[in-house]
């Protein structure tokens, strides 16, 4: 068996070596690759700094006359004012708002100011200064999780072994929001509260307002409810003061030392009485609020979270840049027309010279 051994070894050894020859080849490939890629970028930016270089006072003129038509575009470019407001539909409203806010741009687009002031209640010149009416839901990634945690709280087992995060975001549809941004350009701007108030008495459908009426009749008869409960709650505190006081009395008769010192019942059962109750009574209270808050919230068919300003902002948008793109691109496209025109020719005349 010794004899084997400085077999063993010199093999081990070869294999070693094999192992860092094919180590060294791998890492001498990938620093090729690395170069290689590394030289065609600076040959390609040598390129376009050649092309720029070659081409530099056509590329210029052509900025230049961007530069200008955008100058004059933007000098030239009527400014018109926008307003936006925050509403939350209640009772399954969002599709029909959603619907109805888009036959209103509809009616812009169209020009149809006759109708639409009708149906707005404003004047004709008022409507014919509307450019768009626009809604989109408002949406963020802490609304998207907010409203997954509710949908969790309601969908079955079943469901959500199915139903990952992106797959219920990738579903998510306008209606499926509680929240929306409603915006309006004019070019005038003094009548965005009218619009507000078009906008809050849309038609609403009858199921909507059944809806409305059961939800608003079942919230004040929980209200009255806890405020009977809580009048039997005082009730029984002031009963309870008045069996203290008596029993207090008879025990501080009973006491020769004084007839003001107050005993207290084996195990503290008062006290607890007491606190109980007063447990209780916040508890109902606490009930009340939340009721008072859900009336708050259902009174109206779209709750206005932030209305329309008074008088609309003032904007004006700027197209210099784009001029200023588009002209250079167009430059450059015009630049590499004419050089591929130019092989063209000097190709055919290659041709027929052979």
């Amino acid at each position: 068996m010794s004899d084997n051994l400085p077999n063993d070894n010199t093999s081990k050894e070869i294999d070693i070596i094999t192992i860092f020859n094919l180590i060294g080849k791998a890492f001498k490939s990938l620093l090729d690759q690395i170069i290689k890629l590394l030289k065609y970028l600076f040959e390609s930016f040598i390129l376009l700094a050649l092309f720029i270089k070659r081409n530099f006072k056509k590329l210029l003129i052509a900025g230049a006359i961007g530069f200008l038509v955008g100058s004059v575009s933007d000098y030239f470019e009527e400014s018109f004012y926008t307003s936006t407001m925050v509403v939350e539909p209640n009772f399954q409203t969002s599709s029909q708002l959603i619907e109805t806010l888009k036959l209103y741009n509809q009616l812009v687009k169209s020009k149809d100011s006759t109708r639409l002031s009708e149906i707005l209640n404003i004047t004709e010149s008022e409507a014919n200064a509307i450019m768009t009416i626009s809604i989109k839901p408002k949406m963020n990634g802490n609304t998207k999780l907010k409203n997954f945690n509710e949908f969790v709280k309601e969908a079955d087992t079943m469901t959500l072994k199915r139903l990952s995060y992106e797959e219920y975001e990738a579903n998510l549809e306008i209606t499926d929001y509680s929240q929306y941004y409603i915006t309006v350009n004019t070019t005038e701007r003094g009548f965005y509260k009218k619009l507000e108030r078009a906008f809050l008495n849309f038609p609403v459908a009858d199921f909507s307002k059944n809806l409305q009426k059961a939800e608003i009749q079942n919230l004040e008869k929980k209200e009255n409810t806890i405020n009977k409960v809580l009048v039997k709650i005082d009730s029984l505190r002031n009963d309870y003061k008045k069996i203290m006081l008596s029993e207090t009395t008879l025990d501080g008769a009973k006491d020769t030392g004084s007839g003001t010192n107050f005993y207290l019942a084996a195990e503290g059962k008062r006290p607890t009485n007491e606190l109980k109750l007063f447990e209780l009574e916040m508890s109902y209270n606490r009930m009340l609020e939340d009721v008072n808050k859900e009336k708050a919230l259902k009174t109206n068919i779209i709750n206005v979270v932030s209305g329309f300003q008074v008088i609309g902002i003032k904007v004006k948008e700027k197209n210099l840049k784009w001029f200023v793109i588009v002209s250079l691109i167009l430059g450059v496209f015009f630049i590499l027309l004419g050089n591929f025109y130019n092989y063209l020719i000097a190709y055919e005349s290659k041709i027929k010279n052979k």
